[in-house]
């Protein structure tokens, strides 16, 4: 079942993340409300800088639903050509009997919520090109009916942005960046990042020119093959780009170490 050629899963999915944006950035200013000295902290903050730390809440939401929600399918998805595509609301599987359409709906309107709420220029050129060209991508293989593997797992990604989170609200409620907490907390990050985000990058390339190109290219049509092939570089770069930047901070600080030392 479509509309327009998008599922209504996909849309379903679209429109409850959007909601669900809003409701629990909301949740997130009240909470922070009740802990004074944190809202003080809160209030000193710029205005970009607040609305990032008040993103966290729907952040870890948004991150902690893709990884129960695909979680339980990606092994089955994994075993399906790139253009098999179950576009159904409800399934026979998974942890939570929702289909990948329906997540792949979330994970697009999330990216659309975050970036109407922290704007073009607070989010900055290289997430602008991460949330609009990642929502498009995800909403041109709902229409397409293929990639629904690969979409899934990038969704499963957001494990690692659990921890970013976390490392953002120590910093923000006063911890010391160089304390044990939050160090803590950036190496988890560092490490979730560079499992589920960097090792498999040389795997996504090799599937995507050995196979999934052709096989996209052949049934859905060159243009879609084009863009899509743009949209894997897009986050081949994207994630090395910052991994490589984690990295440089993680060597700059041992260096630091050893100089002191």
């Amino acid at each position: 079942m479509s509309f327009h050629g998008l599922s209504h899963a996909f849309l379903i999915g679209a429109g409850a993340s959007a909601i669900g944006f809003g409701i629990s950035l909301k949740i997130t200013q009240l909470a922070v409300s009740c802990f004074p000295k944190l809202q003080e902290r809160v209030d000193k903050l710029d205005n970009k800088a607040r609305k990032y730390f008040f993103v966290t809440g729907p952040s870890t939401l948004h991150s902690l639903v893709h990884v129960l929600g695909t979680g339980g399918f990606l092994l089955r998805l994994e075993k399906q050509s790139v253009t098999t595509f179950d576009d159904r609301l409800i399934v026979d599987y998974g942890w939570t009997s929702l289909g990948p359409a329906f997540y792949a709906g979330v994970f697009a309107g999330y990216l659309m919520a975050d970036a109407v709420y922290l704007g073009i220029e607070d989010l900055g050129p290289m997430y602008v090109l991460h949330h609009f060209s990642a929502a498009t991508n995800w909403t041109l293989c709902d229409y397409t009916r293929c990639m629904q593997f690969l979409a899934s797992f990038l969704q499963f990604n957001e494990f690692s942005t659990i921890f970013m989170n976390a490392r953002q609200v120590l910093l923000t409620a006063g911890y010391d960046s160089k304390g044990k907490h939050v160090m803590a907390a950036s190496y988890v990050f560092f490490l979730s990042f560079f499992l589920v985000r960097v090792i498999p990058l040389p795997m996504i390339v090799y599937k995507w020119i050995s196979n999934d190109f052709r096989v996209i290219k052949t049934e859905a049509g060159t243009p879609t093959a084009a863009f899509l092939s743009f949209c894997v570089l897009a986050h081949v770069s994207l994630q090395s780009t910052w991994f490589a930047m984690m990295l440089r901070k993680v060597l700059g600080g041992k260096s630091k170490k050893e100089k002191k030392s």
